[in-house]
């Protein structure tokens, strides 16, 4: 199966945070498992950490981290932007319509806790 991190399953994976399950932590070690990183999380953390609402996340050395920890890094295609026309308009945060349209676009279950993603024809895995 292949596996695309919300932003918050990253940032708990990073910051070793009991807020991320086993399971999914279990899933996330395995090197079997395709694990991608979004460059739109990429953009959301980089984002926060300039407004003061996140700290902790290394951002000087963000690939080669990401690339450390076993993660793929997904780029932000032109597909993925156009699928965002097709989604309904249930999750206002731009962030999380981008990160759907791309697991929509590139068939990959998203490892959120947000259950406002049920509401999206995504799959998800958390709990």
């Amino acid at each position: 199966m292949k596996f695309l991190l919300d932003t918050h399953a990253f940032i708990f994976w990073m910051l070793d945070s009991p807020e991320l399950p086993r399971r999914v932590r279990s899933v996330m070690a395995t090197e079997r498992t395709m694990v991608a990183f979004s460059v739109l999380s990429a953009w959301e953390i980089a984002i926060k950490t300039s407004l003061g609402k996140l700290s902790g996340v290394p951002l000087d050395d963000l690939a080669d981290e990401v690339r450390a920890q076993g993660f793929s890094i997904l780029r932000l295609e032109l597909d993925h932007v156009q699928a965002l026309t097709t989604l309904p308009q249930y999750h206002a945060d731009p962030f999380d319509r981008g990160l759907i349209a791309s697991a929509l676009s590139e068939n990959l279950t998203l490892i959120t806790r947000d259950g406002m993603f049920d509401r999206y024809a995504v799959r998800t895995f958390w709990e």
